[in-house]
C-alpha cells in the first residue's frame, strides 16, 4: 500500500514491475528489465509507431522496432534503470 501511495505521488503507475507480468523478463542483451520500481504501464494513447520505431510521447523517447519485445499481457510497458531504457514492451497488434 506505501509502494502504491509513493508510486502515485511520483506519477508513476501503481502497476509496478515486481506486481507484473514482465517481472523477471529479460530484454534481447540479457539483462533484466526490471530493478525495485523501474517498469510501469505506458497508454496505448502516448505511443505512436512512426516508420522504424515507437514515439513514447511522456518520455520524448523514440525506441527502435529492433528494441522492442512483444508484451506478455497486451499493453505498453517502458523499463527504465541505470539511467537507460533497459525494455519496452508492446502489445501484439502493435508488434
Amino acid at each position: 500500500m506505501i509502494r502504491a501511495i509513493f508510486a502515485f505521488a511520483l506519477g508513476v503507475s501503481p502497476a509496478l514491475a515486481h506486481d507484473s507480468p514482465v517481472n523477471g523478463l529479460k530484454n534481447r542483451a540479457g539483462e533484466f528489465c526490471c530493478g525495485e520500481v523501474d517498469c510501469r504501464t505506458v497508454h496505448a494513447h502516448h505511443v505512436t509507431l512512426p516508420h522504424e520505431g515507437y514515439r513514447v510521447f511522456e518520455t520524448a523517447e523514440f525506441v527502435p522496432v529492433e528494441r522492442a519485445q512483444p508484451s506478455p499481457d497486451g499493453q505498453f510497458w517502458r523499463c527504465f534503470w541505470g539511467g537507460e531504457l533497459k525494455c519496452f514492451f508492446v502489445p501484439f497488434e502493435a508488434y
